[in-house]
């Protein structure tokens, strides 16, 4: 099966940039401040779960903004976390990802520890969906090569039950979007190679999400995912799951910011030949993808910068086909998307952590049937 858009993408302006309409953590006196924000996730009832990495522990506020309570704490225990990285829907439970300790804590809505997942090969575990039936999306890392100009990451995306029995593996991939460079400037100042490491605005890294029984991986470079359906614990790609969308086309302003972005990172590094950072030429690309609680839309966070204080998103119904594209303030790292609110975690020009959430126009947030919904807890 091939999927073919049904929209087509404007080009022109840049798209017009979403409201916020509540802010967490900036109010004078709030006493519900954070330290590091690391995800955010919302239910049905628009409550939002933010999970705050320096207090180690999840904050739940209702849709008014109102703190309600907090689950976990610091400790090596049950229900505590050492370095707790993410969060997803596992039915009606939330599960909390724990880098450090290595293992998936599982929540009831009331705060209470249900069950607690673990693996004996989970070295490094970055990223975790749901998708569905008691079954989790886990992506581990495998780090290699570490001291070369380019760092690789041998990256598993696999399937795994309670307790945490890897039952499959969907995907894996070398991600090699880490690359040390030289920076002139500081080779000038200090006398010495000047080395620095930066993420590549996208490459190989394969991006990633679930909705419901399927999970999309992305390939950015080429604005395209392939698709899978998970049944009865394994993932089974989906007829011809191969997409190539209608590119948004690029208006003159965009090429020429990325031409100049271009040219400025080539004046400013010294990079081995043989390593090149890949990035976007003269074309659209998506540097990250998240689908709606609902599984009705699909966000892209597109490489093109028509104007260096927005980041851009192009937006796609659950079919793939082109619905059309917004803009958000460049520090805002968007987390979660439900119904006609986003979620995002930012910081002031100060440094100070907090969340923002955004409304997204009703044309971007109609519901729609037949879409396969994340388990967002609905």
């Amino acid at each position: 099966m091939r999927w073919r858009g049904r929209g087509r993408a404007r080009s022109g302006p840049p798209p017009p940039v979403l409201a916020r309409d509540l802010t967490i953590g900036l109010a004078e006196g709030d006493p519900h401040e954070f330290e590091e924000v690391g995800d955010i996730e919302a239910d049905a009832e628009g409550n939002m779960y933010i999970l705050d990495r320096g207090a180690r522990r999840v904050a739940i506020f209702d849709r008014e903004g109102r703190f309600r309570l907090a689950i976990g704490r610091e400790g090596e225990g049950p229900g505590e976390f050492v370095s707790p990285h993410r969060l997803a829907w596992n039915g009606e439970d939330l599960a909390v990802l724990d880098r450090q300790a290595l293992r998936i804590s599982v929540f009831d809505r009331s705060g209470a520890l249900r069950d607690t997942w673990t693996d004996p090969l989970w070295t490094s575990v970055f990223e975790l969906s749901s998708v569905g039936d008691d079954v989790l999306a886990v992506e581990r890392r495998a780090l290699r090569d570490p001291f070369e100009t380019r760092r690789y990451d041998e990256v598993y995306l696999n399937l795994v039950r309670p307790p945490g029995e890897i039952v499959d593996t969907v995907a894996t991939w070398v991600d090699s979007s880490v690359v040390q460079v030289r920076y002139r400037a500081l080779a000038a100042r200090f006398g010495g190679p000047g080395l620095t490491q930066v993420r590549a605005p996208y490459g190989p890294s394969g991006v990633w999400d679930s909705r419901g029984p399927e999970i999309l991986r992305g390939f950015g470079g080429e604005y395209r995912i392939h698709r899978f359906v998970v049944r009865d614990g394994r993932a089974h790609p989906a007829g011809d799951v191969s997409h190539d969308f209608p590119r948004p086309p690029l208006h003159a302003a965009e090429r020429e910011s990325i031409r100049k972005t271009i040219a400025d990172l080539d004046e400013r590094v010294d990079l081995d030949p043989r390593m090149p950072i890949p990035v976007p030429r003269l074309k659209p690309a998506f540097a990250r993808m998240i689908v709606s609680g609902d599984g009705a839309r699909v966000w892209l966070r597109t490489f093109r910068q028509g104007d260096p204080r927005l980041q851009m998103w192009d937006v796609h119904d659950c079919d793939l086909a082109y619905l059309g594209s917004v803009s958000l303030p460049r520090e805002a790292w968007v987390h979660a998307v439900a119904g006609q609110a986003l979620y995002a975690a930012a910081r002031t020009a100060l440094g100070i952590p907090h969340v923002a959430r955004y409304r997204v126009p009703d044309d971007l947030a109609a519901p729609a049937s037949g879409c396969p919904a994340r388990g967002d807890g609905s």
